[in-house]
């Protein structure tokens, strides 16, 4: 039960910036981020009901690989968008100039990794 209510929490937190940037963003397209944000919503939905009536034993097959297996795939995920975004960061710098806004979402990444290696190395 606690990986399926797990796997939903997920889903709202994926679908969460789709979601409020097509209801609230005043952009031309900015509506359309609705439908993948339902997509993920659906998605992540169906597979914690589908956690969710397999009940507990769902729970048991979670054993403590799960916390590596997790953290690992963490990891890659945060390198490959790091490095999408830094990529993107670049492409924007070299169109428009040290004015690019997107400079801010590569500050803001390697902001986070910074504030979290700090609080992981302090707690651990």
């Amino acid at each position: 039960m606690r990986t399926a209510r797990n796997m939903a929490l997920w889903g709202i937190a994926m679908a969460a910036p789709y979601l409020a940037i097509g209801f609230f963003w005043p952009g031309a397209f900015g509506s359309k981020l609705i439908g993948s944000g339902l997509i993920v919503l659906v998605a992540t939905w169906a597979t914690a009901a589908w956690l969710w009536s397999r009940g507990k034993r769902a729970d048991q097959e979670q054993d403590e690989r799960e916390r590596a297996i997790f953290s690992n795939a963490a990891r890659a995920a945060l390198m490959t968008m790091a490095v999408v975004i830094t990529g993107y960061y670049a492409w924007r710098f070299s169109i428009v100039g040290p004015d690019e806004p997107s400079f801010w979402l590569v500050a803001a990444g390697w902001g986070t990794f910074a504030v979290a290696y700090i609080y992981n190395r302090i707690r651990m």
